[in-house]
């Protein structure tokens, strides 16, 4: 059963944790559904979703590391600094006392002198990664609802970016309710922007 950790800085856990004292469950549907519902069974382990803290950086760093065949020292020192950017939304999975998974947030903020393919300014969904062996179990839901939940304080609308070839997240993305808006470049890679009204 996916559980939620309060954290007081946003306060989008309290609606959730009521929701899972009364027992609601919800099947994957459009992300206006998910608000204040807890999302029903996705694996046989507890799947904790929470705010990273410092002492997380280093199990997400290493995950990423794997994936990539990067340096782990280099992710953390970046991961360090996302987190304590105040535009940025943070979370991390956690599934039998371990780091399973991410994702984060990020502001966007379009130069001027941007191409016209360029994409626009605003919040996007970024970073989201899960272990392989902890895949297929909905984590990576689990994490992209905790980061629109959070970013209602900041924004009414949240983008996306995919590269056309990633048909796993884009799938995800659309199922809670994402729509496809057009081609854009980020640093000269072609990348389909997605868009989704915070109601």
């Amino acid at each position: 059963m996916v559980q939620f950790e309060h954290c007081i800085e946003i306060g989008w856990f309290c609606l959730t944790r009521d929701a899972l004292s009364a027992g609601h469950t919800s099947s994957l549907a459009p992300f206006s559904k998910h608000r204040g519902a807890n999302i029903s069974e996705v694996s046989t382990h507890d799947i904790l979703i929470r705010n990273a803290v410092i002492g997380d950086l280093r199990s997400c760093a290493q995950l990423i590391a794997d994936e990539e065949l990067d340096d782990a020292e280099s992710w953390q020192k970046r991961f360090e600094t996302d987190l304590n950017d105040a535009n940025r939304r943070f979370f991390v999975a956690r599934v039998d006392q371990k780091i399973v998974g991410y994702g984060h947030s990020v502001l966007h903020l379009r130069p001027e002198d941007a191409d016209p393919d360029a994409s626009p300014s605003g919040y996007f969904l970024a970073g989201l990664l899960v272990a392989p062996d902890h895949r297929r179990s909905r984590i990576g839901t689990q994490l992209t609802i905790a980061r629109l939940e959070a970013l209602r304080e900041l924004t009414t609308v949240v983008f996306y970016l995919a590269i056309p070839e990633n048909i796993a997240t884009i799938n995800l993305h659309m199922r809670l309710g994402f729509v496809e808006v057009c081609p854009v470049k980020r640093d000269g890679v072609a990348h389909q922007l997605f868009r989704l009204d915070i109601i």
